[in-house]
């Protein structure tokens, strides 16, 4: 039962983190995305002429605002999955601790055996 709750502990881990960086990945790029829009806006607002041009200029910083806004979202859902995270390394600190230190001595008994 120890093997298949490890594994279990092992897999939830990897998830979590894999969830963590995927939604630090998505922080960095709504942060690029919002300074870029933001940038294309303010240059088209400057540039505009016609009403055609300052309505589109217009869009375009509603586009950067929500860019902008979804930083906010992305960041409150990173870091709920990162407390998510801790809290399983938390709860499982001992079973971690155990697993690290029976794989070390397994590998001092293969070194030991010749292999």
């Amino acid at each position: 039962m120890a093997i298949d709750n490890n594994a279990k502990i092992a897999r939830e881990l990897k998830i979590k983190t894999g969830t963590v960086k995927r939604l630090l990945k998505e922080a960095v790029y709504y942060e690029k995305e919002a300074k870029e829009q933001a940038a294309k806006a303010e240059k088209m607002s400057a540039e505009a002429t016609t009403e055609d041009e300052k309505y589109n200029a217009k869009k375009m910083a509603e586009v950067a605002q929500e860019s902008h806004q979804m930083i906010g979202n992305s960041k409150r859902r990173m870091e709920s999955a990162a407390k998510e995270l801790l809290k399983l390394i938390d709860d499982n600190q001992a079973e971690l601790e155990e697993a690290a230190e029976l794989v070390a001595e397994a590998k001092l008994q293969i070194e030991a055996a010749g292999i």
